[in-house]
């Protein structure tokens, strides 16, 4: 206190905020006796905030967009913890045309960038954080100085590939590819310093080939420029170092004749050093290496012609299963007197093993027509299949049979040749074959038929028995037919009648011989979660649709489908009401959801199949319960909706069902 008491000194805490804004009332007195009472009021004001980052990694050129999460962290002023970011300010920034976007940074300290297409090097950019605290009293919000940042966009590394090569034989083929990585393709190579062996070149490809014409050791460097734009291109490079000897050269390729892809054993290769030698024999299991994906574990060595010690024929067996049999000699198994052979070269050691055979994997043609049939239709094969010239090529008309089943059941049973049984038979008619094309990259083969296809019921028989080949030779099916039965019925055919009138017993009339049920003891529906285990028939396919009034407790498979566990769509049937006025064995199918199993019992294997749908239709909805699939698919129908003044059923049920494993039979 100065001047009698008219001056007063007050000094707060430092950083002293409350809010509201407090007051400090207090009174002195003098040394004469006066006293006075004072209120101060202390105001806060906002001290400025700071930062913390640290310059971003670079990054490779055409690296992306850029997100780095917690790039800056904030720091508010002493005691404004409270306080938050308000924003980021990005200034100063020299990253025009090194950047296509960015830098930005976001109020929770992200940054964010985006290099540009073919651009490298550096730039810098300033930032300043500005928190929510104002500038009341003389408060600062923003902090100072700024802080200079630099993003760097690297220069790509280019690197050559392999880092050695291998030495090389005089007078003998030498071939080697040098690639790059790291930049961006294609690139080109040269040789930038040094020689290579005089005979070898270097392609702008990077294939070092030739023949070698002169001993000694050759020292070159291999550069590759990559193809990179705007600030590019890039450039890597390998010094390179190739020995030229006397050392005996030798190759080892497929034998003239072997057929590629084979299903035969042996396979055969062919050995040709490149001047006479001893100790190529095989009693020495290092002298020739078996690799590949066949297991072929054996082999055995004889002299060829012109049996001057310098060409023989190698003979390898003992494939476990399809795949390749890759073979190389090794170096040093054999010797002209004076230097050992070098480890093989070839251009072509590996021959494909394929002993599994070709399968139907899916036809375009419908179960059902309606007027008028088709004119062409497609077979998908599992593999790729012979288009050669000839009996067995996909290409051939003869191995498409296609019949009209005149009396409604197909008395033809194959192609044929089967002793006996096959061929046309005298009841059904054959129809004529016009071309076929073949698509080698989806294997697929196209059928052109005269014209649509009359009314009628056909059974087609895509041909195993004669037969379509794959590349190795395997039969189609091991040597059986695929056939798909179908109709082209004169007017609309309806899904079948499977409940009876609810209002007794009704009499059944006698089943005539073209509609009799097809037996097959080894197939059986099992349906667990309703509790049944049904035989299953086979329903024919006549031009009125499909009659189902003498299945009784049986399953009936409607033909025309596909069979039962094969691939396609196999569509079976039961009743839902009896003849004996009882609920039939379909009684229940709406209550079946997804994901309930469903099981087929064939030939001592279980195919279990898993609900995907099951939804209410019309009975005239025939194209969407045989609706095409390329794997197998099980589709259930039967009656619902019972109405009793009409006695006839509105709808039809469909439950769909997808297979999801196959095991044996327990």
């Amino acid at each position: 206190i100065t001047g009698g008491g008219t001056g007063l000194t007050y000094q707060p805490d430092l950083n002293y905020c409350a809010a509201p804004p407090a007051t400090d009332d207090f009174t002195y007195t003098l040394a004469g006796g006066d006293t006075a009472t004072v209120a101060v009021t202390v105001n806060c004001v906002n001290d400025a905030p700071s930062f913390t980052a640290v310059n971003p990694p670079a990054v490779a050129i055409n690296a992306g967009a850029q997100t780095i999460n917690s790039w800056a962290t904030f720091n508010p002023g002493p005691n404004e913890s409270g306080q938050s970011v308000l924003q980021y300010n990005v200034s100063g920034s020299t990253c025009g045309t090194l950047l296509f976007a960015g830098p930005l940074v976001s109020i929770t300290g992200t940054l964010t960038y985006t290099p540009a297409t073919d651009q490298t090097g550096s730039c810098t950019f300033d930032v300043t954080v500005q928190d929510d605290g104002g500038t009341v009293n003389g408060g600062v919000d923003t902090s100072s100085p700024a802080q200079t940042y630099t993003i760097t966009v690297s220069v790509p590394t280019v690197t050559l590939s392999p880092a050695t090569l291998p030495d090389g034989t005089l007078g003998f083929a030498y071939s080697q590819t040098i690639t790059a990585s790291g930049g961006t393709s294609p690139y080109t190579f040269a040789v930038t310093s040094g020689s290579v062996p005089p005979g070898l070149t270097l392609s702008t490809a990077g294939v070092l080939s030739g023949t070698p014409t002169a001993l000694g050791t050759y020292n070159f460097t291999v550069t590759a420029t990559d193809s990179t734009g705007g600030t590019g291109p890039f450039s890597g490079s390998q010094a390179y170092t190739i020995v030229i000897n006397n050392g005996v050269g030798v190759t080892i390729n497929q034998a003239t004749g072997q057929v590629d892809p084979t299903n035969a054993s042996p396979i055969n290769f062919t050995v040709v050093f490149s001047t006479a030698v001893t100790g190529f024999t095989d009693t020495d299991p290092a002298d020739v290496i078996l690799t590949g994906t066949a297991g072929a574990t054996t082999f055995a060595i004889t002299e060829t012609g012109p049996m001057d010690g310098t060409t023989y024929n190698v003979v390898v067996s003992g494939m476990t299963g399809s795949g390749t049999v890759i073979a190389s000699i090794n170096a040093g198994v054999a010797t002209d007197g004076t230097n050992p052979n070098n480890a093989s070269q070839s251009t072509d050691n590996t021959v494909t093993y394929d002993v599994g055979y070709p399968t139907v994997k899916s036809t375009n043609l419908k179960a059902s027509y309606t007027g008028t049939g088709p004119a062409s239709f497609r077979v998908i094969f599992s593999k790729a299949v012979s288009d050669l010239p000839g009996p067995n090529a996909v290409t051939n008309p003869a191995n498409y049979l296609l019949v009209d089943k005149v009396n409604g059941t197909a008395d033809t049973s194959s192609c044929g040749p089967v002793p006996g049984a096959g061929g046309v038979k005298p009841d059904d008619t054959q129809v004529t074959v016009s071309g076929v094309t073949y698509n080698n990259a989806t294997f697929t083969a196209t059928v052109t038929l005269p014209g649509p296809l009359p009314i009628g019921s056909y059974r087609l028989f895509v041909c195993g028995t004669t037969s379509i080949v794959d590349l190795a030779g395997n039969r189609l099916y091991n040597g059986e037919d695929y056939t798909f039965d179908f109709v082209v019925r004169a007017g609309t055919v309806q899904l079948p009648s499977t409940g009876f009138p609810q209002n007794g017993v009704t009499p059944l009339p006698i089943q005539s011989a073209d509609k009799a049920y097809a037996s097959y003891p080894d197939l059986r529906l099992e349906i667990p979660k309703l509790g049944l285990n049904l035989s299953i028939v086979g329903v024919p396919s006549t031009d009125s649709g499909w009659d189902v009034t003498w299945l009784d407790k049986s399953a009936g498979w409607l033909n025309g489908s596909a069979f039962p566990t094969w691939n396609g769509n196999s569509v079976i049937t039961a009743h839902v009401w009896d003849a004996l006025n009882q609920p039939g064995p379909f009684a229940n199918l709406k209550s079946l959801r997804y994901g309930d199993l469903v099981k087929v019992h064939a030939f001592g294997k279980v195919y279990t199949y898993e609900i995907r749908e099951s939804k209410t239709i019309s009975p005239q909805n025939t194209s969407t319960v045989f609706q095409h699939e390329e794997k197998s698919w099980i589709t259930l129908v039967t009656c619902e909706d019972y109405k009793e003044k009409s006695q006839t059923y509105s709808y039809r049920r469909m439950v769909r069902a997808v297979l999801v494993s196959v095991t044996e039979e327990k």
